[in-house]
């Protein structure tokens, strides 16, 4: 645990997350992908055009089907990068490792909200 004061801690945190939740915006939709193989893609490449929420006598995406799933799961995986970067900041110093530790923490919550939204959602995976 660091003795520094709070204020510097939270500097850090706040960098670290504002990176990775930046990053986590712009990429929701290839996530979304990622996540469920929809065919979502890249904002500036067709966004949700693709995705089979679209397409007839095929499973939709959760996500763009649901779209408040897609809206509590943003806010999920948002609130454990915030956790992740404070609970590695805490502990370690620089920016580096809790935006590693943010990333990480994204990363797991994506897995299992992946297969939460997927299983009440009933889209096989």
């Amino acid at each position: 645990m660091t003795d520094e004061p709070p204020r510097r801690l939270a500097v850090r945190v706040a960098i670290a997350f504002a990176a990775v939740a930046g990053g986590t915006s712009v990429a929701l939709l290839p996530i979304c992908d990622l996540l469920f193989d929809c065919g979502c893609s890249w904002p500036w490449t067709g966004g949700v055009a693709h995705c089979n929420v679209f397409q007839h006598g095929v499973p939709h995406c959760p996500w763009c089907a649901y779209p408040r799933s897609a809206d509590l799961s943003l806010a999920a995986l948002l609130g454990a990068q915030g956790l992740g970067a404070w609970a590695v900041a805490r502990r370690r110093p620089g920016v580096l490792l809790p935006l590693v530790g943010s990333l990480m923490a994204g990363t797991a919550t994506a897995l299992v909200l992946r297969h939460v939204v997927a299983w009440w959602a009933g889209y096989p995976l």
